[in-house]
């Protein structure tokens, strides 16, 4: 399975609330293959055409790119994870 998916797609799965399934989900549907295609696709509102990925979901796709660009390119998936946590706590 890991051959039919390309290598930008892993990535993906750091970002909060972004399960696997819906990350094959957006790579089969939409063609998205990088985190920079999944934020073009969520700034385009293409995202909201897949079952199951609202506009709720959409948002926290960019808050999470966000947040993992603010930590640098090698920070693990769990530092957009804490911060995220922070952020809803202190809202």
């Amino acid at each position: 399975m890991r051959k039919d998916i390309p290598e930008g797609v892993l990535p993906m799965l750091s970002i909060p609330g972004l399960r696997p399934d819906k990350v094959l989900k957006v790579h089969r549907e939409l063609g998205v293959a990088s985190l920079d295609e999944l934020e073009q696709a969520a700034r385009q509102d293409r995202l909201r055409a897949i079952k199951g990925l609202g506009p709720a979901l959409q948002c926290k796709i960019l808050q999470g790119i966000e947040i993992r660009r603010q930590a640098g390119p090698a920070a693990p998936a769990s530092v957009g994870r804490t911060a995220a946590g922070r952020r809803r706590q202190s809202d």
